[in-house]
Parts: structure tokens; C-alpha cells; sequence
């Protein structure tokens, strides 16, 4: 059966008061709604059907499209919904409680509300007099998921030209680098959109975070760096509506996207293996390298570790102890007092996947600079269609909540130094042991964890299977 946002809202409030047990009006009717097993919430006292399991599913409003006639419920759809009740039922309730109550925003609330309108909330049951709302549902995932496959991989939709690949030349090692990239595009076109975020200089602080992350919450570092670890630093930022609105109202007049809040939890990004622009070729600044150096990168490498809780008489030994085993392995540490890689090419590509039904919660059609490009807003229906999407920027906000989890969030790694590239899993596997001499006894990972939050991890996100979800592609 749907619920309204005014019924949503009612449990949200009863989870913001710490209650785990309470009733909620709703179609002229009082439930019982039980929260004390965040993994199992349960509907109780409905007089026709006793207790029930309660699911949350985001269920878009979307148009008719070609492939309703053909497609039927099947494999996709169920598989999908595995993914939204690891990362939704469990997580995305407390996710938008998070950020209802981590902002000084009073409107936050307002906000939610303004965004459940438009969709549609089902609270899914085993109880077959309960089944058409999410056969429906199954349906309209089917149809969506069969439309985007054959449109085919992103990079290649509205015809979009590949000649950007020429720069690659006889680059043997970029050429299998972006043709792995492309192989995983096909592979995850119908249910993921995906996102190409180019950097350099702060490789080593993304291979820190995903070495924190594997250590503390079980994050495939093997696959992937990490962009953003800090959570506590998203408390006025959980989302990409958020950001826009602090960019409209403040930052466009000054720093715009160099503004530190606005880095400390957005990422730019390109939306092809092809990108023409503006201001960044993704061949081009694969090979080359993309980042600013107006930061103290080593200073940044040292206030992570304080932040999470590393003692400070051993911040500075194991800060060099982190560029020493970099050095071994090829990245480019240049920037952190460290040696250059051996190519002199110390570009990297971070391959993120998000699920189409957050794309627009975490991300937006960005000019130059970080503004909203209206054109292209909101940049959910610009990647769902048949368009060339080699010439838009976009920004994403890396939350950890949503990027630890690869049931929403999927990320690979290439590195245009082959030394480096062909090094990395074993330089994690190093690196997190490392971390792990530092951060293994009990009440210091617990301090970790609980540094990263910027206070005691919620007792909800410990609850959480992040391992759960595995990503669909492989490590190169």
C-alpha cells in the first residue's frame, strides 16, 4: 500500500525523537510501526493482516516509453530491488533522518517533504492482497531498465562521436585502460548512470580514505579509491539540492566551486569516455592529470589522520611511512614531499556508477565552476535519453553514507602510469595493513570510526552490510 509524505514524515519524526516503537496514522487507520530491528521493520496491529514486514521502495513517476508493450517482470527488476532493500528499507529512511537533523537548516524537513511528492512510497508485503503496487512497480523497473539497454552505454548514445579517442594514439596502456572503462559502461548501461571524475594530486589522499574505509567498514579499496571519507563534513551538504541552493545563495558571489565547504564534499566530473569539454577532455586528462595546487597536500594527509583519532605522536611517522610505501609502488607523490611517478603521466580515472534512482539526490548539471547549467537540470532525464553527453560538466556529492555502499553507488579505478596501475591492489592490500598496525586494537577503531562521524557512529550504520552488493565488474 503507498503512503503519503505527511505519513512518511510521521515515522521520520518518531525515528528523529529516538523512538523505536510507535504509531503512525494512516489511511483513516492506526499502525504500529516497529524499528528495533533496523534490518526487519515491521508493520504490527493491522486488524486484516496481523504482523507484516515493511519494506520502503522509491517508486519514480516516469512516462510510457517503447519498451512497455515488450517488457515483462523478470530478472532485472528482482535483482534491483535486492540492491534498494540492502541500501533503502535499512538505510535511506535514516540516511534523510541524518540529514534532517545534522542541519542547522530548519526548512530541512520542509525540504523532504517537497521531494517525497514526488515519488511514491510503497510499503511492499508478503501478503498477496498486497501485491499489485509492487507488480507495478517490477513493471516499470522492467520497462526502464530494457529502454536504457538498448540505448546502449552512455559514452555512446545520440551518436556522440569517438574520435577523443585518437588522443589515447599508441598509448597501449590508456587504450586497454579506457577499453576496460567501456566494457563496464555496456555491461551496466540499464540500471547505473555513469560519472568520470579526473584527478592527480590527491591520489594519495583517495587511496588513504579507501584504505580507512576497508579497514573500519569492509570497502572494496581493491577496486577503487575513495573520493571522500570525513561524514561529518556532509552535515549541511547530504545532498546535491543542498548544494545548490548554498551555491545560488553564497558561493556564486565569491570562490564559487574552489570554496572549501564546497570541496570538502563535491566532486566535478565528466559524463563520456569522450568528452569534448568544457575545460577537460577525458583522454586528455587522464594521461596529463587534473587538480589544483593551491592546497598543503601533506598538511590535508595529516588532518585526516587526526581526524581519525591516530595519536598525534604518530601522525608524522606514519605520514612518511604512507609516501615511503607509495614511492615503492609508483604513485606519484610529488606533492606530498614525496618522488614523481616514473612516466611523468600521473593522471587517474575514477569510474563512479550510481544508481539511476539517486542520480539526482547526489548529483547535478554543473557549468564551469560549480553553477547549475538549467539546460541540462535535472541531469537524470539528460543521461536517461538518447543524448550526446560529451560536452556538460556535472557535480556529485561523494557522501560517504551512499559511496561505501556498492549497491548504490559502484566505482573503478585506472591509473596512467602502468607502474602504478598494475601495483595498486597490492599497494591497498599494504596500505591498509599499515593503517591497521595503527587503527587494529578495539577502542582506537571504534575512536576511528567514531572521528570520522564527528561523533559515536549511529547504531544503524552499524547495521549495515557494506560488503553486501557486491560490484558486477571485476577488478582489472
Amino acid at each position: 500500500t503507498d503512503i503519503t509524505a505527511n505519513e512518511l514524515l510521521q515515522i521520520v519524526n518518531n525515528l528523529r525523537a529516538g523512538s523505536q516503537v510507535f504509531t503512525v496514522s494512516a489511511q483513516d487507520a492506526v499502525y504500529t510501526a516497529d524499528f528495533s530491528n533496523p534490518d526487519a521493520p515491521k508493520q504490527l496491529g493491522v486488524e486484516a493482516c496481523g504482523t507484516r514486514e515493511m519494506r520502503l521502495h522509491v517508486v519514480r513517476k516516469a512516462g510510457q516509453s517503447e519498451a512497455q508493450s515488450t517488457a515483462s517482470p523478470g530478472t532485472h527488476a528482482r535483482r534491483h530491488k535486492e540492491k534498494v532493500n540492502r541500501s533503502l528499507s535499512t538505510n535511506w529512511i535514516h540516511a534523510q533522518l541524518f540529514k534532517a537533523t545534522s542541519m542547522d537548516d530548519e526548512n530541512a524537513l520542509a525540504r523532504f517533504e517537497r521531494e517525497s511528492r514526488n515519488s511514491v512510497f510503497s510499503i511492499g508485503s508478503q501478503n498477496s492482497e498486497f501485491s499489485d503496487s509492487a507488480s507495478e512497480s517490477d513493471d516499470e523497473f522492467e520497462r526502464m531498465f530494457v529502454r536504457q539497454e538498448q540505448l546502449g552505454p552512455q559514452s555512446k548514445r545520440g551518436q556522440a562521436p569517438q574520435d577523443q579517442m585518437s588522443v589515447l594514439g599508441h598509448n597501449i596502456h590508456a587504450q586497454t585502460c579506457f577499453r576496460f572503462l567501456a566494457e563496464n559502461e555496456e555491461k551496466l548501461c540499464g540500471e547505473w548512470a555513469v560519472f568520470y571524475h579526473a584527478y592527480s594530486l590527491a591520489a594519495l589522499i583517495y587511496e588513504v580514505h579507501a584504505a580507512i574505509a576497508a579497514s573500519l567498514f569492509g570497502f572494496r579499496s581493491d577496486l577503487s579509491s575513495l573520493p571522500r571519507l570525513l561524514v561529518h563534513e556532509f552535515a549541511r551538504f547530504p545532498d546535491a539540492a543542498s548544494l545548490i541552493d548554498r551555491f545560488k545563495n553564497e558561493y556564486s558571489k565569491g570562490k564559487m566551486d574552489h570554496e572549501e565547504e564546497y570541496r570538502q564534499v563535491a566532486i566535478s566530473a565528466m559524463c563520456s569516455l569522450v568528452a569534448l569539454g568544457p575545460e577537460a577532455c577525458t583522454p586528455v586528462v587522464f594521461l596529463a592529470g587534473y587538480g589544483e595546487k593551491d592546497l598543503s597536500f601533506l598538511g590535508v594527509l595529516e588532518n585526516l589522520l587526526e581526524s581519525c583519532h591516530v595519536p598525534k605522536r604518530k601522525v608524522n611517522k606514519l605520514a612518511t611511512e604512507i609516501v615511503d610505501l607509495s614511492e615503492r609502488h609508483g604513485l606519484d607523490v610529488s606533492q606530498f614531499g614525496g618522488k614523481p611517478c616514473a612516466s611523468g603521466k600521473a593522471g587517474h580515472l575514477l569510474q563512479i556508477f550510481i544508481r539511476r534512482d539517486l542520480v539526482d539526490m547526489l548529483a547535478y548539471a554543473a557549468k564551469p565552476y560549480g553553477a547549475l547549467d538549467k539546460d541540462r537540470h535535472p541531469i537524470s532525464e539528460w543521461l536517461n535519453g538518447d543524448t550526446n553527453t560529451n560536452f556538460g560538466q556535472a557535480r556529485i556529492v561523494a557522501h560517504p553514507l551512499w559511496f561505501l555502499q556498492a549497491s548504490c553507488v559502484q566505482m573503478h579505478v585506472v591509473s596512467a602510469d602502468p607502474g602504478f596501475h598494475h601495483n595498486r591492489v597490492s599497494f591497498q592490500e599494504e596500505l591498509t595493513r599499515l593503517l591497521g598496525s595503527i587503527l587494529g586494537e578495539p577502542q582506537l577503531r571504534e575512536q576511528s570510526a567514531n572521528g570520522i562521524f564527528g561523533g559515536k557512529v549511529p547504531d544503524w550504520f552499524t547495521c549495515m552490510k557494506i560488503g553486501e552488493g557486491e560490484s558486477e565488474i571485476d577488478v582489472t
